[in-house]
Order: structure tokens, then sequence, then C-alpha cells
């Protein structure tokens, strides 16, 4: 955390902002041991963020039309 603080002065960025970015990404995150993010655990529901979700977004898809 206090890296992306420090990045973020040294770009002229609100680091409180910056650190909310980065506090949100962590807790959407599912941990490799658990599987399950820090917010599914504590509230039971996924979090929404502005990045869809790539895991079930690879299941979607159709491989059966390939050329």
């Amino acid at each position: 955390m206090l890296k992306a603080m420090r990045i973020a002065a040294a770009e002229g960025k609100d680091w409180k902002s910056e650190l909310y970015k980065l506090l949100i990404a962590y807790r959407s995150t599912p941990h490799e041991t658990t599987g399950v993010s820090p917010a599914k655990r504590m509230y039971r529901r996924e979090i929404r963020t502005k990045l869809p979700d790539l895991h079930k977004a690879m299941f979607d898809v159709d491989l059966s039309t390939r050329d």
C-alpha cells in the first residue's frame, strides 16, 4: 500500500483515491488458497467493480463454432 501511495504522490494524483482503488481491487480478488474474495467472505456477495468478471466470461464462450 505504501508503494501505491508513493507512486500516486510522485505522479501528482490524490493518494487517498489511489489507495481506495487498490483496496477495492484487493477486496474483490479471490485468494489462491480459499478461492473466495475477502468481500464475498465478509458480505456473502461479490462487490461491484468497473471491471467485467473474466472468469464467468471465459465459460460463456462457445468453442464448437471454431474454424
